[in-house]
């Protein structure tokens, strides 16, 4: 592992919600052992904003948090859950450079220094593809497929998703829908989407309750899948359906949440046998976007083989806590 450089004495935080309750907090130090690194972690808690709150409530506290990273040597850089889109909107000017992902989507999940200069980028992508074909893998045999998406959430990572389906249009070819209870974040993106949806795949609904997304997943063809983005489940309570929701016959359900009291993956669950689901959480996109965000960080290669490792040792830890304690 020569081409790892260690990284000694610093810290990278992680800017979330609820930090502390993340099992990354375990996992963390045994995947500094294998990268021979002693980079350390530290947990930066900010409310997730509610959706009729103003983004510039919390500029301050954003714009603190970037100042931090960009003027303590000792940070090399930051992951970046819930507060993406927001993040972008109100601290760009303070990145020496960002990425064209990062610009192209409006947020920032990762940051690093490079040659002195701070740096965000939105990895989301490059994690959702990931992800997304390994589940397609699982639920039909092969990394693509015809079939429907719904994704619940217009946030970073439900905007992630719907950019791979798209601009991957002979990978993934059916239609798209995105719901989310917020205009704004509707409106945003469609803004963002609509020029890669050159086949007219996508629709984006404004929806007011559970019930206008039951009916729209009630009428979700057999075979499709249906995603939870929207965070509620983990960062928020609650889920974004309601007991009323059925899941598509032969219908793939993929809750991007781990931990908290997943609501959505449990009804999936209940209805595992009569549907015929395939039902995935979201440990493998924690895995791959962590990861992701740790090579920008530490300036390293992380490859298949590597990576392995540092799943299965982070599997090992995740049951064991799983076993032990709410994750």
């Amino acid at each position: 592992m020569n081409e790892i450089k260690s990284a000694v004495k610093h810290k990278m935080l992680f800017v979330g919600v609820t930090t502390t309750k993340s099992i990354i907090n375990h996992v963390f130090p045994a995947w500094m052992e294998i990268l021979g690194s002693d980079l350390q972690l530290e947990g930066v808690d900010i409310p997730a904003r509610d959706e009729y709150e103003p983004v510039d409530s919390y500029a301050t506290i954003y714009r603190e948090c970037i100042k931090k990273i960009k003027f303590t040597p000792e940070i090399l850089g930051a992951l970046v859950t819930t507060h993406k889109i927001d993040l972008y909107s109100t601290t760009k000017d303070l990145f020496d450079e960002l990425t064209n992902s990062s610009d192209r989507f409006g947020e920032i999940g990762c940051i690093y220094k490079s040659n002195s200069k701070l740096v965000g980028e939105a990895t989301d992508i490059l994690t959702a593809k990931r992800a997304f074909e390994n589940i397609c893998v699982a639920h039909q045999g092969a990394p693509k497929t015809k079939s429907d998406v719904c994704i619940l959430g217009c946030g970073g990572a439900g905007i992630a998703l719907s950019y791979v389906l798209l601009a991957n249009n002979d990978q993934f070819t059916g239609k798209i829908i995105m719901t989310d209870i917020s205009d704004a974040r509707s409106k945003n993106a469609k803004n963002l989407l609509s020029k890669y949806d050159s086949n007219h795949r996508l629709n984006i609904y404004t929806i007011q309750n559970t019930n206008e997304t039951d009916k729209i997943i009630n009428s979700m063809s057999t075979g499709s899948f249906v995603i939870n983005a929207t965070g509620l489940g983990k960062d928020k309570p609650g889920s974004p359906i309601s007991h009323n929701t059925i899941f598509p016959n032969n219908g793939c359900v993929w809750e991007y949440n781990y931990r908290g009291e997943l609501d959505f993956y449990k009804l999936a669950i209940a209805q595992k046998r009569e549907q015929n689901l395939s039902i995935f959480d979201g440990f493998d996109y924690f895995l791959y976007g962590w990861a992701t965000v740790i090579s920008r960080i530490l300036g390293i290669h992380i490859n298949d083989e590597i990576f392995a490792r540092l799943s299965k040792v982070a599997t090992e830890i995740y049951l064991s806590e799983r076993f032990a304690c709410t994750v």
